[in-house]
């Protein structure tokens, strides 16, 4: 669930089912078992995500779980790249690149 910093950007959402979100620096997801099925086994997190502007500086992308990293530090660059990892249910998790410009994030959930 996307909880914090994710602003509207009607300019990159190509249509009702092709959306892309544009995060700003320390965005929030929240982790929902949406099955329902097991609340206690770590739930998969399953995205796209890259620089929101090309021509933006090098920068490293990391995902944090309040101290803890759970996902990176990776390049961010101006390629969607695939992550994917799990948390526990209800975890939040912050979304951090090192130069604190926007990304954009595509393709949230994960296909089992």
């Amino acid at each position: 669930m996307l909880e914090k910093k994710f602003p509207l950007n009607g300019l990159i959402m190509k249509s009702a089912i092709q959306i892309e979100f544009e995060t700003e620096q320390d965005a929030v997801m929240k982790v929902e078992d949406v099955k329902k099925d097991n609340m206690t086994a770590d739930e998969p997190v399953c995205f796209q995500v890259k620089k929101a502007d090309p021509k933006d500086e090098a920068t490293t992308f990391s995902v944090k779980d309040g101290k803890n990293t759970v996902f990176g530090p990776v390049e961010l660059t101006g390629d969607y790249q695939d992550v994917r990892f799990s948390v526990k249910e209800g975890q939040e998790l912050t979304l951090h690149n090192s130069t604190g410009h926007n990304m954009r994030v595509n393709n949230v959930g994960c296909a089992e």
